[in-house]
């Protein structure tokens, strides 16, 4: 994102960064606007903590505090969010913008509906992303969108 905002394309969303611990043990995740709002996404639950979050893996996911700073990365964390689901369900069928998003890799775990429907949609057009330093040149070889 931030690419595309230096080359004055306007965005408009998130992306996650990882929380890392002194050792540099990932802890978590937070989930950071366009608008350079910051919020916790997911943390490592302790074993005495006595909140109730959902769970994905060994991360609480904070649904609540994600739909408080943003409402576009889809992750199984992200998608725990039924206000989430549907505003992107509406952005699909709308059709006024594009949309870049990230989505689960076909295959791994239980089939998420949201993210069948975004890859069964007739207007999308998936592009895999080998690694992180080519993804711009992935993305303008295979849209024909330059960054």
């Amino acid at each position: 994102m931030k690419q595309l905002q230096e080359k004055q394309v306007s965005v408009a969303g998130f992306y996650t960064t990882e929380k890392r611990d002194t050792h540099g043990n990932r802890i978590g995740f937070n989930i950071v606007t366009t608008e350079g709002m910051t919020a916790p996404l997911a943390a490592i639950k302790s074993d005495g903590d006595g909140t109730r979050l959902p769970m994905i893996g060994r991360y609480a996911v904070d649904v609540v505090g994600f739909e408080r700073v943003a409402l576009p990365l889809m992750e199984k964390m992200e998608l725990l969010s039924d206000t989430f689901c549907r505003a992107l369900a509406s952005l699909l069928d709308q059709r006024r913008c594009a949309l870049l998003l990230t989505i689960p890799v076909a295959g791994r775990g239980r089939p998420l509906p949201v993210v069948e429907r975004i890859r069964g949609h007739p207007h999308a057009l998936l592009v895999t992303v080998l690694d992180n330093k080519s993804t711009w040149w992935q993305i303008d070889a295979d849209v024909g969108v330059t960054f």
